[in-house]
């Protein structure tokens, strides 16, 4: 008789699916292949998301490459602005320092009376000091009226006082006037050039 072949078969029996073997085996493979085809996405969208930010990297890098340039071919101009503006900052504190000495002969040209005639006249941060000579009382006394009415000037002190003598009606006077330093600044004005 001949000798019996072992059979193999390689297919599942029909019933194996029905076992509990078989049904946990089949809810491995469904759900396997989810979670395979569920992670193979979630790489897929790293690796896409990792080119996007490296491409987008790229860019950034060589946009700051190029302002940094941009900015380096800039730095002499704002070095210069800077020193400028230092040296504008000086020169207005200098001005803002310096005693408007044109707007006070100005101003006391504007109130000297006709009659009045300075013999010397001393002008400096600190205040006036005047030697002058008028040549009636009434201009003597409108210079001091207009000095104490004047908000520029305080503290007027009267040095000295002469008169000319019985024939001679004028008044030899010295004053010294405080500049006031809150005083209101107005701005010179240039003189204008006359035309003929």
């Amino acid at each position: 008789m001949a000798a019996r072949r072992p059979s193999i078969d390689l297919l599942a029996r029909e019933d194996f699916a029905q076992r509990s073997i078989g049904r946990l085996l089949l809810w491995i493979l469904t759900v396997g292949r989810y979670i395979v085809i569920f992670t193979e996405l979630i790489v897929i969208a790293g690796f896409v998301t990792r080119v996007i930010l490296d491409r987008n990297l790229t860019h950034v890098n060589e946009d700051l490459f190029e302002q940094k340039a941009l900015l380096a071919s800039y730095q002499p101009v704002e070095l210069r602005l800077r020193r400028i503006d230092q040296q504008f900052t000086m020169y207005s504190q200098i001005r803002d320092d310096q005693l408007d000495a044109y707007q006070l002969l100005d101003d006391l040209t504007r109130i000297t009376p006709v009659d009045l005639r300075y013999e010397f006249l001393d002008i400096t941060k600190e205040g006036l000091d005047i030697r002058a000579v008028a040549l009636s009382p009434e201009g003597f006394a409108s210079l001091i009226t207009q000095l104490q009415a004047d908000p520029k000037f305080s503290d007027l002190l009267l040095n000295s006082v002469q008169t000319g003598g019985p024939q001679d009606p004028s008044l030899q006077f010295g004053l010294t006037a405080e500049l006031k330093s809150n005083a209101p600044k107005t701005a010179a004005k240039v003189p204008e050039e006359e035309t003929f």
